[in-house]
């Protein structure tokens, strides 16, 4: 109700000599509402890391849905200056292939490093925290559902990126699970990228929290 942007009618397009430049501005391109209301981006911008710690399989549902909704906005969107989005083939280790979109912009989001929307890095940030907390707390089964859920629902890399990250830091408790992450020759470029640029990030300097 309140992140979503709202479909504008026709009569409002042909009223207005303004809308055309206005949809296409980089800003809309992902579908979220009032960009730099989540500025810096940061773990607790937005209500999902509460919602994912007390309701966590529906929360998850909700955060993956409204992360594929904000990327497929922007692959969808006609910006000229948006970033080039291409598609990646990841194989479980089940033999099962998920089309991900891929670009190093959405690899590095969960980190503040590119420039995407402090939205989807906010949220990015929070599902990070829950599940490296998850992991810290040995809850392996939460662990293991977030995986695969993860894996067989989100349209991106974004979210791809925060898994590996949260396997790097428990590979104990993720176990085989991590293996498909490790068989795509970008992640490797762009981790080394988003490592490279980590002490730039931001949101440890907001101020309100």
């Amino acid at each position: 109700e309140k992140w979503k942007i709202k479909p504008v009618s026709e009569d409002t397009k042909r009223e207005s000599r303004f809308y055309e430049s206005d949809f296409h501005m980089i800003e809309k391109c992902w579908g979220i509402n009032d960009k730099y209301s989540f500025f810096p981006s940061g773990i607790y911008k937005t209500p999902i890391l509460n919602l994912l710690k007390f309701h966590f399989k529906e929360s998850l549902t909700f955060t993956i849905d409204f992360i594929n909704y904000a990327v497929e906005s922007y692959v969808n969107s006609t910006n000229e200056y948006k970033h080039e989005i291409n598609i990646i083939e990841l194989k479980s280790a089940e033999g099962v292939v998920r089309n991900k979109f891929s670009a190093w912009e959405l690899w590095a989001a969960f980190r503040g490093r590119s420039v995407t929307h402090y939205w989807l890095e906010s949220v990015l940030m929070a599902l990070e925290k829950n599940l490296l907390d998850l992991c810290g707390s040995s809850n392996k089964e939460a662990v293991n559902y977030a995986f695969d859920y993860i894996f067989n629902n989100s349209n991106n890399v974004g979210t791809t990126a925060v898994l590996a990250s949260v396997s790097m830091a428990y590979p104990e408790i993720v176990g085989e699970k991590m293996l498909p992450l490790f068989s795509v020759k970008e992640f490797y470029e762009w981790d080394l990228s988003r490592a490279i640029q980590e002490s730039a990030s931001l949101s440890p300097f907001d101020d309100e929290i």
